[in-house]
């Protein structure tokens, strides 16, 4: 069973200025009381994982209090300079475990991670992405796969005519430390951009877990997505209140 989560929350979040000129995105408000954070991490405690690492660079200062306020296993990762998905891992990697789950500090989702776990460990993958069928597959990393889920190839952000898939990366991904290790002097930055590709190029292990039917999953990193997961937590709200 993997025991630690590794949660990105370094980036600017862009997309959503001016909202995020004094806020990572992580720590938005969803509704009255949660964060994204929070949704995030009661989701992967749900699944027992307990231990957190945060790696933090835009607005740091925000999540260190974060952090001082929960009764969370949380550690933050300070980052100087921003040093990318990839690159945020590598300068904690003193502190993972063998095994971690990656989650992108803007993706919310109820999925159920025991099948993940599953498939990393049925198939002894070294990577093993959640994937989600998506009807605008080149806003994303889209996965290439054989017949026995093992991705062939991952282009991120590809031109519509690259398209051939709809299968994406839904931004949750169990990683072995010791893949990790193997890559941590290349200067790779970008876990989809760079560290992914190189994994499939050396023929690494990577496969994919499909998200079941009646699941989802939020990238919140956009004013739309952002709207949508506020409404779904609204009506979950309501619905609960009246029940």
């Amino acid at each position: 069973m993997i025991n630690q989560s590794f949660i990105l929350c370094a980036g600017k979040a862009t997309r959503l200025y001016p909202i995020t000129l004094n806020s990572p995105k992580c720590l938005l408000l969803v509704d009255d009381k949660n964060t994204v954070l929070d949704l995030i991490i009661d989701w992967l405690e749900k699944h027992e994982i307990k231990k957190h690492i945060c790696n933090a660079f835009w607005k740091k200062e925000l999540i260190v209090e974060f952090v001082k306020n929960s009764t969370k296993n949380i550690l933050v990762s300070e980052e100087e300079d921003i040093l990318g998905t990839f690159g945020g891992i590598v300068n904690a990697i003193d502190f993972l475990d063998d095994q971690i789950c990656v989650v992108y500090g803007d993706v919310v989702t109820n999925a159920n991670l025991k099948q993940l776990f599953e498939q990393h460990e049925n198939t002894k993958a070294d990577i093993t992405i959640l994937s989600g069928k998506s009807e605008t597959p080149w806003t994303g990393g889209v996965l290439f796969c054989d017949n026995k889920n093992r991705v062939q190839k991952i282009i991120e952000k590809p031109s519509k005519e690259e398209c051939t898939s709809n299968l994406i990366n839904a931004g949750i991904i169990i990683i072995n430390k010791n893949v990790i290790e193997k890559y941590k002097n290349d200067n790779l930055f970008d876990i989809a951009k760079d560290f992914l590709p190189r994994c499939i190029e050396d023929k690494i292990k990577v496969y994919h877990q499909e998200i079941g039917d009646d699941d989802y999953f939020i990238d919140m990193g956009t004013f739309v997505n952002y709207e949508k997961l506020k409404k779904l937590f609204y009506d979950y709200n309501q619905n609960s209140s009246t029940n």
